[in-house]
């Protein structure tokens, strides 16, 4: 954690520092949320609620539950070098745990905790506690450390340190990092400019995103979604990352473009303001709901050139889809996949997402690319973009699809990068002698996403 994080959060947690109601209420949440990691985002602010609990210390128990959640291996970690053994952990309730992650965040002293912890527990030692980062930097394994300093899965440190080589501890701790609020500007309504300034009126304090043209990074914690300007279409809420995916398409002015696993948006959105309300940009998804709420946004956009069409679940598609067959000049595959890189949003993931599950991605992505492959015109692009860091899901596709496709052929994203944002951008945003864009929290400050660009062959 940043330290002008850790002074904010330590700032936060402030109302926890003594036994009470408030933090009696907090273990209950934290013992609730260990039964169920969804309740953090399902439950708890409507427990918090019905308790009758102020906003300030609402917001000291959100923040531990999530610290909480990002720290579970480094918590119990620094409990066992305090003493806490394999025949003793069964005395450690949750209410240690709690305090564990207090003297962590440093809200109180080792001393402090020692005072207050249960007799029928035993003694601890609290500088052991304390003093738990440094044990863990000792750790001769990479994939150790990520996995106890980070609170990974072993799994997941695993997976990590094979695809990131020697950025994966440095891309682990940014993942256990607080997400901006990153807005897009939609050019459909007024540029960057226009927004900056209305949201200035309105006492929003913004900057500009580092790459992407149309972004706004706001601070603060200002409900943007009550503003008139929101209200109007003038912008949209998305991370830097994803407007950079939605920028790589790069489709040309009148062009056909299929965003065909488009879920609520946040693309096609983009796309069609790219396409500047011309051309067709075609919203295809399985979820229903996903899209009921695109055509919501769609309408508060402005954007008159976008088409929804829902997919079956049987892999069928319908006969507005299947007529685009071998014409369509850009399809988006924006693939399910494992969301590593979401994780900052997400800290609840580490724990809901297994190894199986996100080893079944990979031929869910080659099936969706297959699949949609018929949609291209000769010359036309795939862009096949995941929002994880997981190597099997970005590199290990697009290699099985360029071998078992002789007329695909890969752009390497340098290229695009360049002639959009400049050389330097390129150097910066993208990985693998340029082959692929990837950013991440730790070099761009964006959640993590990956992106590659295929070229049908025309042909002879």
């Amino acid at each position: 954690m940043m330290n002008h994080d850790k002074t904010k959060a330590r700032t936060r947690l402030a109302p926890l520092a003594e036994p009470g109601r408030l933090r009696s209420l907090a273990l209950e949440a934290w013992q609730r949320t260990r039964i169920d990691w969804r309740f953090a985002r399902d439950g708890l602010h409507g427990l918090l609620r019905q308790q009758g609990v102020g906003a300030a210390e609402r917001g000291a128990v959100s923040e531990l539950i999530f610290g909480m959640i990002r720290n579970v291996r480094r918590i119990d970690a620094a409990l066992e070098a305090g003493g806490v053994t394999a025949q003793s952990a069964g005395r450690v309730l949750d209410a240690e745990r709690l305090l564990a992650y207090l003297v962590l965040a440093e809200v109180i002293s080792p001393e402090r905790a020692a005072a207050q912890t249960r007799p029928q527990v035993g003694a601890i030692d609290w500088q052991a506690v304390a003093a738990i980062d440094q044990r863990i930097a000792a750790e001769s394994s990479v994939a150790r450390r990520i996995a106890l300093h980070d609170s990974l899965p072993d799994w997941l440190a695993e997976a990590l340190v094979r695809g990131l080589g020697e950025r994966a501890e440095e891309i682990a701790g940014s993942l256990s990092g607080r997400a901006s609020m990153t807005l897009r500007a939609n050019t459909l309504v007024g540029d960057r400019e226009q927004l900056r300034a209305a949201l200035a009126e309105d006492g929003v304090e913004v900057e500009p995103t580092r790459f992407a043209r149309d972004g706004l990074v706001a601070s603060g914690r200002s409900n943007l979604f009550a503003l008139s300007s929101y209200k109007r279409g003038g912008f949209e809420v998305q991370d830097e990352g994803s407007q950079l995916i939605a920028a790589l398409c790069a489709p040309p002015l009148r062009s056909l473009v299929v965003d065909y696993c488009a879920g609520a948006g946040g693309k096609t959105l983009a796309l069609a303001a790219a396409l500047e309300n011309r051309g067709r940009v075609v919203a295809s998804d399985t979820d229903a709901r996903k899209l009921q709420e695109l055509r919501r946004r769609v309408k508060r956009a402005h954007a008159s050139n976008v088409q929804v069409l829902t997919l079956p679940p049987d892999g069928t598609w319908p006969a507005a889809l299947a007529a685009l067959q071998g014409t369509v000049q850009r399809v988006l595959v924006d693939a399910p996949c494992s969301a590593v890189g979401t994780m900052r949003r997400h800290p609840e993931l580490r724990w809901r997402l297994s190894a199986d599950e996100a080893a079944r991605y990979p031929a869910l992505q080659f099936a969706l690319c297959e699949r949609s492959l018929a949609l291209l015109a000769p010359g036309g692009e795939l862009i096949y973009a995941t929002c994880t860091l997981l190597r099997d899901e970005n590199q290990g596709v697009i290699e099985r699809l360029l071998a078992v496709h002789p007329n695909l052929s890969l752009v390497p994203a340098s290229e695009r990068v360049s002639e959009i944002w400049g050389a330097a951008a390129a150097a910066a945003l993208c990985v693998d002698e340029g082959r692929y864009l990837r950013v991440d929290p730790a070099a761009h400050g964006t959640d993590g996403f990956f992106a590659a660009v295929l070229r049908l062959s025309q042909p002879d």
